[in-house]
């Protein structure tokens, strides 16, 4: 499987667009972790509660991910402060995120990918 390094907001755009999905994009206070079975939510769980030991969390949102596969959810986690590209990719890891995701998104950090395109959620558009 080839893997695509460096990306704008165009193709992210057009890859969710392709897939029938919307992007969401970071707060600049966000972390975006990708869980992908039961076992790594109990992970994320644990991890959480030891990093807000050390960092304050403001708030945590839990959603089923879009392809609504049993145990797969998208956590966003709202810190007191802001960060940037290069250490919410290793925050989102350090919590449990996806290791392949987390992988790849440091490759588009340190490949000049625009910041905001390296760390993103598709989610199915809300329905009004």
């Amino acid at each position: 499987m080839k893997y695509k390094t460096a990306r704008t907001t165009r193709d992210v755009e057009a890859l969710a667009a392709a897939k029938g999905l919307r992007v969401r994009y970071p707060q600049p206070n966000e972390l975006f972790i990708d869980i992908d079975s039961a076992e790594a939510y109990a992970q994320f769980k644990r991890l959480r509660e030891v990093f807000e030991r050390g960092e304050p969390i403001v708030g945590t949102t839990i959603a089923a991910s879009p392809s609504e596969a049993p145990g797969h959810y998208h956590a966003i986690v709202t810190l007191r402060r802001d960060v940037l590209p290069r250490e919410r990719v290793m925050l989102q890891a350090l919590l449990g995120s996806d290791p392949m995701r987390e992988l790849l998104s440091y490759r588009r950090v340190i490949a000049g990918s625009d910041p905001e395109a390296v760390s993103v959620f598709f989610e199915r558009p809300v329905l009004k």
